[in-house]
């Protein structure tokens, strides 16, 4: 079990728009968190490096509808 997630109240899950990996690996960092943290756990989702916006790779279509 993973120790650093015991007491946890909430968390942020956050992803690079310009990484399909970062993306993808939410799902992996999201059940870990639903598994072993509290069971009112707050998750809130970021998207990061907006600058990069020439890169991106993640668009709102895909973050609405995963695959």
């Amino acid at each position: 079990m993973r120790s650093y997630y015991r007491g946890t109240a909430g968390a942020c899950l956050v992803y690079d728009i310009a990484s399909r990996e970062t993306y993808d690996a939410l799902t992996n960092w999201l059940t870990d968190a639903l598994m072993l943290a509290s069971q009112n756990i707050v998750i809130i989702l970021c998207a990061n490096n907006m600058d990069l916006f020439a890169q991106r790779m993640i668009t709102m279509q895909i973050v609405k509808s995963p695959s």
